[in-house]
């Protein structure tokens, strides 16, 4: 039987381009989860500018519309971290922010998460 380093080089080179596929849509997956996040930090100073300039004014601030953006993208968020392999995530109780499930303290505020 007769070797052939063809084949073998041809399978070395079909498993790192399956590699490479895995590890761009792994990085993709995280780029979104980025923008996703950036987002919603968005969403929050928005709010909470609202609800500032709501308060100077004596007024009620006008947030339903924010709250509404904000659990859509909380949601997506979570199916991005799921997507990742990264479990559901934990909602910090004194600011808000979004943590892994297996976290002890929060990532933003440092507030412990029991």
């Amino acid at each position: 039987m007769e070797y052939d380093a063809w084949s073998d080089l041809r399978k070395v080179f079909d498993a790192a381009a399956e590699k490479t596929g895995s590890a761009i849509a792994y990085s993709r997956l995280r780029l979104e989860r980025a923008k996703c996040l950036n987002r919603l930090n968005g969403l929050y100073e928005e709010l909470g500018r609202a609800s500032y300039f709501a308060l100077v004014r004596s007024r009620e601030p006008d947030t339903a519309s924010l709250v509404e953006q904000i659990t859509r993208k909380r949601r997506e968020l979570e199916e991005l971290c799921a997507g990742l392999g990264e479990g559901s995530t934990v909602t910090c109780p004194f600011c808000a922010g979004q943590n892994r499930s297996d976290s002890t303290y929060c990532a933003d505020c440092g507030a412990p998460l029991t």
